[in-house]
């Protein structure tokens, strides 16, 4: 089978999931480039996502360190998504806009996925979207997210204070428990 045939059959037969990765000025410019990395990924040359981001209202936003990401849309890209993706969260004082709230509550009811990184969590507990759940966040605000959020039961952290420098085993990976649809 020719490459250009193999490329075609690969359109053909794959479903690309929409991918909706939230941004907000302010944002860790780290944390919101795992995710944004590696939904871009692609397999000869087909993109395995298609990844698009959005802001609460619709304008780049600069990360804390002065980058500016171009975004696609406002919130009304999350209602086509498979997976919302919020990576981190720029103030753990702060909730979500009303609008970010509803927009996250919706997809949940029509069976999207939503999954959050580090302070991502937080975003999502100020919902209720993780009332009665496990859930995981970045262990610098364990205390403060289960003083806050007492229906949340908190994961044990996948990367301990023991193993802070032991990359193979934290991470990125520790904020990837994904919040499944009811």
């Amino acid at each position: 089978m020719s490459s250009e045939n193999e490329r075609n059959e690969f359109r053909q037969n794959q479903a690309v999931p929409k991918i909706v990765l939230y941004a907000q000025s302010g944002m860790n410019d780290f944390v919101f480039n795992i995710p944004f990395s590696v939904f871009q990924t692609t397999y000869r040359d087909n993109p395995l996502f298609d990844l698009k981001i959005c802001s609460d209202d619709s304008k780049d936003v600069i990360t804390a360190l002065g980058a500016s990401i171009p975004v696609h849309g406002g919130l009304d890209l999350t209602e086509e998504a498979d997976i919302i993706v919020i990576a981190g969260w720029r103030n753990i004082e702060e909730a979500p806009t009303p609008e970010l709230s509803a927009h996250l509550q919706k997809a949940v009811q029509r069976g999207a996925h939503i999954t959050a990184l580090c302070y991502g969590t937080y975003a999502l507990a100020y919902t209720g979207l993780l009332d009665g759940r496990t859930a995981a966040t970045h262990w610098l605000a364990e205390d403060d997210f289960v003083r806050r959020f007492p229906k949340i039961h908190l994961h044990p952290p996948i990367c301990g204070r023991r193993q802070l420098f032991n990359i193979g085993r934290c991470g990125w990976r520790a904020g990837l428990l994904p919040l499944p649809h009811p």
